[in-house]
């Protein structure tokens, strides 16, 4: 199907309905073609194009047309060029006595692409397409976290702009405009900002809002005024003018405490500060008093260098510095309730997670009490606004079904967590433990330690069971999570099955008092009495002496002369303490995955892949990539064996070098002279027949030559367990540009000349991995291991940059980089409990590995940022 379409586009980017006309044939008058909603792109008819003057008129509802009318035809000429427009206000016919409204503004920008003949390059107006886009000539983005009041210029009417919304002005003209804003209602106060527009604003500009309690005045007490400082970006594309207005630190308080932020320790002789100059934020409704008292927390302090941040307020505050120190490195202190100020920490690390520690002392008792902090420092969607989330570094939740108490170790009071609840762990700096007891019960656990990483079931004497407490390490560094569980299958720390005819007692290493003791043919579950990094199990058959063990898998023979032991193995995630007088039994236990069946058997083995990539834009091919196999690989098996072992690559060179003679002597029909023995001595202590294939010295094996495929992969399932072997021998990327510094962008180094004497030939990724197939919400891993030769990295800028052409969409720059979605989730951020973060992070299922092995990497890195002359080669 073949579509003719006319060779001029219209775009309407504003946020009116734009209708377009053309001057008709007489040069007196035009007519209407096209009406366009916002956002719409349409093709103009022949008709309108193709006229005597080529001319284009625009006009928005209850404007003229416009004045100056955009001549097409010269568009290719000087299609950068921007052409400013305006429509005159019409009079209200209803009301001649409403005050005329001002002209509406806007640019019109052009693209031409030029389209070819196909048989010539003649560049003629037949073959150039070309867009006009009307574009707002000013706008206004709110980049903050509250709604923004704005006071378009020549216009009386006031906007609320929600965040992240863009809104249009209509009747600005850059270099002639003045705007007001307002922030209100923010901390209890009103801040207003007006400012001049210059017809080239600078990139980054710092506008200063003036602030006062609702209803108040403007000055402190002593006659300084209140100021709060906010960043403006103005970006231009396209003849638009956007200014973002943004705060570059947003505070969030998720710890449950009252907090102080301070940005200097240095008194602010000029008393201008950005941000909420000393708002209490606690007091509600009482802003007037916080205001017109001068006083610090802290002596020799100015009551615009902190700020306080309510427990129970979960907005954001807006944290700046002055304008001198707006765009530097910036740091701030934190202080918890009482406690003395924190060491000062960075604002700037975006995606760090930090420890701040707080101490207070109580006057009455002495003692000392720590806070600490975990600060996390991320970006916010658009990209300008850092936002700093203040959690408690030990944190709680309730995991259970039911709602629990928690007691601080030593503490009297019990305080009740809600299921689904997390809070924070305030300790003192004697113990980090807690006790749980349900409520409504008597019953509690032994202290549940929660400053290392552990997961312990912890006994209850009633008809709960127990408490199934595990730590964990948040994500990203983001503090500690004590989740509680209720008692749940496979969480006891090992079940004891005793086949002996003597009760076996066992118990945690330092806490006889808490043993358990089970009877001949009978099975128990074993809890710990305390949590521990790396706790020991005794065990005691009968009267014997005890025996202390850690918990291993692997076959234990009892103490004492008795003829037994005990088999401590893991299976269906819980672990198993088997006891028993037949050995046989035990071992075959351990080694029970060795007599499963294979189910299925999937193998598969490339010689070669190759991979291309071809930017068809610019026609040209920017990288090539390519698994190859590994060269002639000699190896050698016993007769009647069916194993095979390769030789060093030392005489595997040897081996090749020979066989290549041999080739040329025995082989080839016009060769002329005696022909050679077929028993070559290729070393020393190596003597080979080619004839026979068999090796002669220093053993008699079969002789094999073969090869490695590129790419080998082999999959085994088992009735209980998956097996994947991976392999990959060798990988060559190379750089198709031209004129390039690095052809070669990843290969792999060859090993040393010592190492090839003494070692066999080995790929350069090879990995290996059995799975244990289980029901119960786990991964288990029987054996993982990976291994990554030494390789070479080369990369330079060019290449990088033409990757990204090729594989990141091009999208236009101007489109709202603050979109609705975006908007989304800083607000969700911003809103989001402590709980719902927590769970967030906890979601993943747990993973257990028996053995883990990752080679440590060895790479060579070389990077440039520019190429050869020619840079790209395009």
């Amino acid at each position: 199907m073949a579509v003719v379409f006319s060779a001029e586009i219209v775009a309407n980017c504003l946020t009116q309905k734009l209708e377009v006309y053309f001057m008709t044939e007489r040069g007196n008058e035009v007519e209407r073609v096209k009406i366009l909603a916002p956002g719409e792109v349409a093709y103009l008819p022949l008709r309108a194009v193709h006229t005597p003057t080529a001319e284009l008129f625009f006009c928005v509802s209850g404007y003229s047309v416009s004045r100056l009318p955009l001549v097409w035809r010269g568009l290719q000429n000087d299609p950068q060029k921007l052409h400013p427009l305006t429509c005159v206000a019409k009079t209200d016919p209803h009301n001649p006595s409403n005050p005329k409204r001002h002209d509406y503004n806007f640019v019109a920008s052009c693209q031409v692409e030029q389209i070819l003949w196909e048989s010539t390059t003649r560049r003629t107006l037949d073959a150039v397409l070309t867009m006009v886009e009307v574009r707002p000539c000013v706008q206004l983005q709110n980049l903050l976290p509250f709604p923004l009041v704005v006071t378009p210029p020549n216009c009386s009417d006031n906007l609320v702009v929600a965040p992240g919304v863009v809104l249009e002005l209509p009747y600005a003209q850059p270099g002639a405009m003045y705007l007001e804003l307002q922030l209100l209602s923010y901390y209890g106060r009103n801040w207003k900002c007006g400012r001049s527009i210059e017809s080239v604003p600078a990139v980054l500009d710092v506008w200063t809002f003036e602030g006062c309690p609702e209803g108040g005045t403007l000055t402190y007490t002593g006659g300084a005024t209140s100021t709060l400082e906010l960043g403006v970006h103005t970006s231009t594309h396209r003849g638009t003018i956007t200014m973002a207005l943004y705060c570059p630190f947003w505070m969030l308080n998720k710890t449950g405490l009252d907090l102080t932020y301070r940005k200097s320790n240095k008194p602010d002789r000029s008393l201008s500060v950005s941000s909420v100059s000393s708002i209490d934020s606690r007091q509600e409704g009482s802003v007037d008093s916080t205001v017109s008292s001068p006083v610090s927390p802290v002596k020799g302090d100015v009551p615009n260098n902190y700020i306080n941040h309510s427990r129970s307020n979960n907005d954001p505050v807006l944290f700046s510095f002055k304008s001198k120190a707006f765009f530097g490195k910036k740091k701030a202190s934190v202080r918890a309730e009482d406690s003395d100020w924190s060491d000062k920490f960075a604002l700037d690390a975006v995606g760090s997670n930090g420890i701040v520690t707080c101490r207070s002392r109580d006057q009455r008792t002495g003692s000392e009490r720590v806070y600490q902090l975990n600060v996390n420092i991320s970006l916010s969607a658009n990209s300008l606004t850092k936002i700093v989330v203040f959690t408690p570094f030990y944190k709680v939740v309730n995991r259970a079904p039911h709602r629990l108490q928690l007691q601080h170790y030593g503490h009297q009071t019990w305080k009740d967590l809600e299921p689904g609840v997390c809070e924070g762990l305030w300790a003192d700096c004697t113990t980090c433990s807690v006790r749980v007891r349900v409520r409504g019960t008597m019953e509690t656990t032994s202290p549940i330690a929660y400053n290392f990483l552990h997961a312990t079931l912890f006994r209850l004497d009633n008809a709960y069971g127990g408490v199934y407490a595990e730590t964990v390490e948040a994500e990203g560094g983001a503090g500690v999570v004590l989740a509680l569980n209720g008692y749940q299958e496979h969480s006891a720390a090992a079940v004891l099955i005793n086949r002996l005819p003597v009760a076996v007692s066992v118990w945690q290493q330092h806490h006889p008092q808490h043993r358990s003791t089970a009877l001949p043919h009978q099975m128990l579950q074993f809890a710990w009495a305390e949590a521990s990094p790396a706790p020991k199990l005794c065990v005691q058959c009968g009267d014997f002496e005890p025996i202390v063990k850690e918990m291993h898998v692997g076959l234990t023979l009892l103490a004492g002369g008795n003829s037994g032991g005990f088999a401590d193995l893991f299976s269906g995630g819980q672990r198993w303490l088997v006891f028993s007088e037949d050995l046989d039994l035990l071992d075959s236990l351990l080694r029970d995955d060795l007599k499963e069946r294979v189910t299925s058997h999937v193998s598969v083995a490339l010689s070669r892949l190759g991979l291309s990539l071809v930017d068809d834009v610019l026609a040209r091919e920017v990288m090539y990539s390519a698994v190859t196999s590994s060269g002639v690989v000699w190896e050698n098996r016993k007769y009647g064996g069916r194993k095979r072992r390769p030789f060093s690559a030392s005489h595997t060179e040897l081996l090749e070098a020979a066989y290549q003679r041999y080739c040329h002597a025995h082989l080839v029909p016009d060769h002329a002279g005696p022909r050679a023995s077929t028993v070559v001595i290729v070393a020393p202590n190596l003597e080979v027949d080619f004839a026979a294939m068999v090796v002669r010295k220093p053993f008699n094996r079969h002789l094999i030559r073969t090869y490695e495929p590129g790419l080998w992969m082999q999959v085994e399932q088992y009735q209980q367990r998956r097996h994947l072997h991976l392999k990959v021998n060798q990988l060559q990327v190379d750089n198709q540009l031209t004129d390039v510094l690095f052809p070669t962008v990843f290969y792999r180094v060859k090993p040393a000349k010592s190492v090839m004497d003494e070692t066999v030939p080995k790929p350069l990724f090879e990995a290996s991995m059995v799975q244990v197939e289980q029901r119960i919400g786990l991964l288990e891993y029987k054996y993982v291991s990976a291994l990554l030769q030494e390789f070479h990295v080369m990369v330079e800028m060019p290449f990088v940059s033409a990757l990204l052409a090729l594989l990141v969409p091009q999208t236009d720059v101007q489109q709202l980089l603050y979109t609705p979605e975006k908007v989304a989730q800083d607000t969700a951020l911003v809103q989001g409990s402590l709980s719902q973060a927590v769970v967030t992070q906890q979601a993943a299922r747990p993973v257990f590995f028996h053995y883990l092995h990752l080679s440590p990497i060895k790479m060579h890195l070389s990077f440039s940022l520019v190429g050869l002359d020619a840079g790209e080669g395009g």
